[in-house]
């Protein structure tokens, strides 16, 4: 071995484990990426119609989903680094089998098994950061896993859509492969589940236990639709836009834009705590989503669209970190809660594309977006009925939190 081989080997050794596991986190998310901002134009240069562009993010998350909540509970139970290898071990093949994939079947097949690949390795990472964290350090550290990923999806949404037409989607899925065997170099050794039941308890800003479970629930809720938006906006714009002449690259830098936000507002949201059960704020930003994808079609031009971009990009920003705080927020069963608020946006970011591809059939071109709109508004409405019911349980007075 070099010595500069062997200098790089003791700097990323002597790394803390929280920064190793941000950058597994990158590494993971930009792999993704480059993949699914491909698919799309794959499958349409096979022909494929609306429906099938629905299909493709379907056929990943209904998987995803299902092995998350499976590996998140289990996760609680042995170190759980065992299931991030499995994992990636898992989406390596699943990158190497989309570089061979010809026909929209074997796509859509190599694609569920990238599912269940990051099926086992999310729910567990995100469960095994918050092991270095007690008590008030739990945001810091749900910001640098956040930033992590989000940085690595902007990063993997601009590089696809400038390289695919240089090297194609296959030269995509190979470069994928590469950047998930960075993560097992990278990848920290991790301590076994704890509990956590001091920390959590001293929380000044813990609610009573009914208005908890309302936020969680409403923040599982409010994520899994910002997902199905941005899978939306992902599956469904670039039929759109090629209509109007508007390619990979110019859409790859509106999808990057809108990422690079949600990673500002990764590092915002991690840095402070007055968001923290806040029911204004998770609403609020509700609302704002739902007209902001509503609008996109009706955007003028390519300008206008990236206009949007930011905004795009807070809103997911906001409900991402408010889902997995809840989450992560637990004296135990961290990995399973993890898995629940990743099975939740995996199924809606599923369904919903997949329902727009449907009312595509019968209307035109935008229905997904109204779709997605529609589902986004529901997400609204019944996370005001969980906090107006919470309000009746659990409560002795007009504080919304515990008396430390």
């Amino acid at each position: 071995m070099s010595l500069a081989n062997r200098s790089a080997g003791a700097s990323l050794a002597t790394m803390r484990p929280r920064y190793r596991i941000s950058m597994a986190a990158m590494c993971s998310d930009l792999a993704l990426y480059l993949i699914m901002l491909s698919l799309p134009y794959r499958v349409l240069g096979l022909g494929a119609s609306s429906l099938v562009l629905g299909m493709v993010p379907f056929a990943y998350a209904l998987p995803y989903s299902l092995t998350a909540v499976t590996a998140g509970r289990h996760s609680d139970r042995w170190p759980r680094r065992g299931p991030i290898r499995l994992g990636l071990t898992i989406a390596i093949v699943a990158a190497i089998a989309l570089s061979v994939a010809d026909t929209i079947p074997t796509i859509l097949a190599a694609t569920g098994l990238l599912g269940i690949g990051l099926g086992f390795f999310w729910p567990s990472i995100q469960a095994g950061m918050s092991e270095l964290a007690a008590g008030a350090q739990l945001g810091r550290d749900t910001r640098l896993l956040n930033v992590g990923w989000s940085a690595g999806k902007g990063l993997g949404m601009m590089a696809g859509g400038l390289l695919l037409p240089i090297i194609g989607g296959d030269g995509l899925a190979l470069g994928a492969a590469a950047a998930w065997l960075l993560c097992f170099a990278v990848l920290p050794g991790m301590a076994r589940p704890a509990s956590h039941h001091a920390a959590i308890d001293a929380d000044p800003r813990r609610p009573w236990p009914s208005r908890e479970r309302a936020f969680l629930r409403a923040a599982w809720i409010g994520n899994g639709v910002a997902y199905a938006v941005a899978a939306t906006l992902n599956h469904h714009f670039p039929k759109i836009l090629r209509e109007d002449g508007i390619e990979s690259g110019r859409f790859g830098l509106f999808l990057g834009l809108v990422f690079l936000t949600q990673t500002l507002v990764f590092l915002v949201l991690g840095s402070v705590r007055w968001w923290h059960y806040r029911m204004a704020s998770l609403l609020g930003v509700q609302l704002v989503l739902a007209i902001a994808i509503v609008a996109a079609p009706a955007a003028p031009g390519f300008t206008g669209l990236l206009m949007l971009a930011p905004l795009f990009g807070l809103c997911l920003g906001f409900l991402y970190q408010s889902s997995l705080y809840y989450s992560l927020h637990a004296p135990e069963g961290r990995g399973a809660q993890a898995g629940v608020h990743e099975a939740t946006l995996g199924l809606t970011g599923a369904m919903v594309p997949l329902l727009g591809g449907l009312a595509v059939a019968g209307h035109r071109l935008t229905a997904p977006f109204v779709v997605a709109g529609i589902a986004v508004s529901l997400s609204f409405l019944l996370a005001v009925t969980w906090f107006l019911r919470s309000r009746t349980q659990d409560r002795t007075g007009p504080s919304l939190t515990r008396e430390p």
